[in-house]
């Protein structure tokens, strides 16, 4: 298992002078078969987003973030936005 942080969003409401549904975002850990991960790549909106404003206290503006898609057989693929890039999610499945 390798221990990815995942980030989270949460809709707040809606915000009528914005015209959009404002959201917060949180990390929790992530536990996950390394084999299971079948796609990693790049998340360029957090990433973005993160870099005119941090999305979570204390995280660097120069954060990397991206999409995992996770899949098992007989189950359904689940995606997951993650802080890390897709190559050091590939050390860590490398065990590196």
């Amino acid at each position: 298992m390798i221990k990815l942080n995942e980030i989270y969003k949460t809709a707040k409401g809606y915000n009528p002078k914005r015209e959009r549904v404002d959201v917060t975002y949180g990390l929790r850990e992530l536990y996950v078969n390394p084999s299971h991960i079948v796609l990693a790549r790049e998340n360029e909106e957090l990433r973005h987003a993160n870099a005119e404003s941090s999305i979570i206290d204390d995280l660097s503006p120069e954060a990397r973030f991206s999409e995992v898609i996770i899949s098992s057989q007989g189950q359904s693929s689940r995606i997951v936005d993650v802080v890390a890039s897709p190559s050091q999610i590939a050390h860590l499945c490398r065990g590196e």
